[in-house]
């Protein structure tokens, strides 16, 4: 039997993936992508399912929607250890996704470890960013 991957039919979005050193980075990417990106950054224990009711009105509106899941979390892949379940290494990959996203004109949404993780990569390109 294969696994129900949809959630009861709530999660409906196609996945992408992002290699990193340790493991796919599972994000969706949804909407036209010339719209206007928001980033929607989770926080622990949750994952992107967190923004699920969020998601599409967003699309409806013209934004593009980029909800990543932390190595561990959701989608992704597995930790390979538990030395890599820390903020700034999350920091890192999502930094690292970022810039292979290559987006401008960004509005980050942050919940709990999202905090630092997209503000890391917010303080880091100031220009990038639209609303906070």
């Amino acid at each position: 039997m294969q696994e129900d991957r949809t959630f009861n039919h709530t999660w409906s979005f196609k996945p992408h993936w992002f290699e990193t050193t340790c493991g796919k980075m599972h994000y969706i990417d949804e909407g036209d992508p010339n719209g206007e990106p928001i980033v929607l950054i989770h926080g622990n224990p949750t994952w992107g399912y967190l923004y699920r009711h969020y998601i599409q009105p967003l699309v409806n509106a013209g934004y593009r929607c980029i909800v990543p899941d932390y190595l561990g979390f959701g989608l992704s892949d597995e930790l390979p250890n538990i030395q890599e379940n820390k903020i700034h290494k999350h920091a890192q990959r999502f930094s690292d996704l970022m810039a292979y996203l290559s987006i401008d004109n960004v509005t980050l949404i942050l919940h709990d470890w999202g905090g630092p993780t997209g503000g890391h990569w917010a303080a880091k390109n100031p220009h990038k960013i639209k609303r906070l």
